[in-house]
């Protein structure tokens, strides 16, 4: 970099970052049991919702938390708890509070269609 004739070093580091990538989608379908892809902005503006956006539910682990509360593939998870699930990162977030642990039930917003619902479901970290 240079600033008016001077030459300034940087150096930066570059780390992996456990909660976003392959890693948050493993916890996610290790702790919840669901599989999720963000959607996209045009397909979730379709469904008229007052939400921001969601994550699409690809698969559902069997006997998994989601599962046992009836979250179904193609199903639009919107948010768990007080927070909005948008993106990966959001939910990567909301299961690596410290607080986490204490949310049980964890309350949960999906959309299946036109009509939002939510459920709760009890889960158990096994760090």
């Amino acid at each position: 970099v240079e600033r008016h004739g001077e030459k300034i070093k940087t150096r930066l580091a570059v780390t992996n970052s456990p909660r976003s990538g392959a890693g948050s989608a493993d916890s996610t379908w290790e702790t919840i049991g669901l599989k999720l892809s963000p959607m996209p902005n045009k397909q979730f503006r379709e469904m008229q919702s007052r939400y921001r956006g969601g994550l699409v539910v690809l698969s559902v682990r069997p006997e998994s938390p989601a599962a046992r509360q009836g979250i179904r593939r193609g199903d639009v998870l919107v948010g768990m708890h007080i927070w909005e699930t948008v993106t990966l990162e959001n939910v990567n977030y909301i299961l690596n509070r410290a607080d986490f642990t204490s949310i049980d039930p964890v309350k949960f917003y999906i959309l299946r269609g036109h009509e939002t619902l939510y459920g709760h479901m009890t889960v158990s970290l096994q760090k």
